[in-house]
């Protein structure tokens, strides 16, 4: 099995423009700082991102944001999509498209998605880029904690979105940024069956040179030897990896009824 950890913000050579940190300071911050991340952390496990923490500045609502939020981890598909594995609470956006919410478009539970974003100048979302579609299901599991929004177990696909049942989503691991952002439902005044959810004040991760940090020595590496310090370690896309054992990961989230009172969903 292949473990590694990727620890954003990171250095990015790829990134949609739409989702660049010069385009995302046009917003002001107007609605706390929970917004603004301060670090996210990914977990790879065989080619598959299976557990996400975001880390914001401000402690995460549970209840009533006031807003149409997410955090999202960006990434290009095998066939060049751009996926976002996002968790999010939409109270006002007037479609329940979640299992989590029950049917209900006000319930303001947090949840997971698998979604797919497209770009359309001249459509309802104008510069803004927009869902094209969104799985129904909340991939993994997700419970927030103060500042702290930690996803877990994430599949390595999901099908079933919710303008097309037999679409499959399969992030992969070709990771781009790290944002927040905020969503907005736009119709057509002249057709209510033409709508948009538009993704806005998009707040990517600075990018920046990390330090890396070794917990375990005998897992780092497949031959166990132990790195010289001007040996950084590095994935194939030349970014740096946190790597610590197995047996240390998560582990202060796993006793949530202790730790986490009933803010596990």
């Amino acid at each position: 099995m292949s473990n590694k950890t990727l620890v954003l913000p990171m250095t990015l050579l790829v990134v949609a423009v739409i989702f660049s940190p010069i385009g995302a300071s046009a917003f002001p911050n107007q609605q706390g700082n929970f917004l603004d991340l301060k670090k996210a952390v990914v977990d790879i496990n065989d080619q598959v991102i299976t557990d996400i923490i975001f880390k914001a500045q401000g402690k995460i609502p549970i209840h009533n944001p006031g807003i149409n939020w997410g955090y999202g981890i960006v990434t290009i598909d095998t066939l060049g999509q751009t996926n976002v594995i996002a968790t999010t609470s939409h109270p006002d956006i007037p479609i329940a498209d979640s299992e989590l919410q029950n049917g209900d478009p006000t319930n303001d539970i947090t949840h997971n998605h698998y979604a797919l974003l497209d770009e359309d100048a001249g459509g309802l979302c104008g510069s803004n880029p927009f869902i094209s579609d969104l799985t129904f299901e909340s991939p993994g599991k997700i419970f927030v904690k103060q500042n702290e929004a930690i996803l877990k177990n994430l599949p390595e696909s999901v099908t079933g979105g919710n303008f097309d049942p037999a679409l499959v989503f399969e992030p992969g691991t070709d990771i781009q940024v790290a944002a927040s952002f905020q969503l907005e439902y736009r119709e057509d005044p002249n057709d209510s069956n033409n709508f948009a959810i538009c993704v806005v004040d998009i707040r990517s991760l600075d990018p920046q040179e990390r330090s890396s940090l070794i917990i375990g020595e005998h897992d780092f590496h497949d031959d166990n030897k132990k790195p010289y310090p001007h040996e950084k370690p590095h994935d194939n896309n030349g970014r740096y990896v946190y790597l610590y054992p197995e047996h240390n990961k998560y582990q202060q989230y796993d006793q949530k009824d202790r730790s986490y009172g009933n803010n596990y969903y």
